[in-house]
């Protein structure tokens, strides 16, 4: 049995765990929420996933807001916001696997600002977890970064990236170019622009999540029963 203790518990951030008992056999979804989202709003998605035997771990920002200004400013107008979330989703995660949960049963998701979070974490840690869900965000700053060269470098993760050509607080542009990101990096990106979809997670979206997060932990199961 796995315990969050160890996560810091001084922190201006906290963490709450919904789902099955932590433990190294179970799955874990690192679910960030959106701008003054609560983990109500995120337990209301963990029902809509429907997934069983998932442990989710919910970090919350403090005042449920992980940056102050729109994530396509100048990056330095985020900070010092950004760069501590950012920190403390690298806490969990490396608290994660110290207490022996392998990376590729480990997912990222978030919604709005937890999901550019989620694309900006993977941008800077370059770290291949179990796969990562980008539901409406992307990369901060004015213009999207660019990757410097192909490089396999996610080796096949599944990242699967969401948008809308209406949505005003991301738009489909920054999506598409964060998904090509991801892809010049080796990720295996699956992207879904909805022609009209205001800025919230759609059924069909969920759909997608959840069929590619439970083909991913059939087929890490089927590789530790047959090793």
């Amino acid at each position: 049995m796995l315990n969050t203790q160890a996560i810091s518990d001084t922190s201006m951030y906290s963490v709450v765990k919904k789902g099955a008992e932590l433990s190294t056999e179970n799955p874990v979804v690192i679910l960030l929420h959106g701008r003054r989202q609560t983990v109500d709003d995120m337990s209301n998605l963990i029902q809509k996933l429907n997934l069983d035997d998932v442990t989710y771990l919910l970090p919350c920002a403090p005042e449920t807001t992980w940056y102050p200004r729109g994530f396509t400013r100048n990056i330095e107008d985020n900070q010092p916001f950004l760069n501590n979330g950012l920190n403390y989703i690298n806490d969990v995660l490396q608290d994660l696997l110290s207490q022996g949960v392998n990376s590729q049963n480990i997912w990222l998701i978030g919604f709005s600002q937890g999901a550019c979070m989620v694309a900006e974490f993977l941008r800077q840690s370059l770290y291949p977890v179990g796969g990562a869900i980008i539901f409406t965000g992307g990369l901060f700053g004015p213009n999207c970064p660019k990757a410097a060269s192909q490089k396999n470098i996610f080796h096949e993760m599944n990242v699967f990236l969401t948008g809308s050509n209406n949505d005003t607080w991301v738009s489909a542009e920054r999506v598409t170019q964060t998904a090509e990101y991801f892809e010049q990096l080796g990720a295996r990106v699956h992207l879904q622009i909805f022609t009209e979809r205001d800025h919230f997670i759609s059924k069909p979206e969920i759909e997608t999540a959840r069929e590619l997060i439970s083909s991913s932990f059939t087929v890490n199961n089927e590789e530790v029963v047959y090793a």
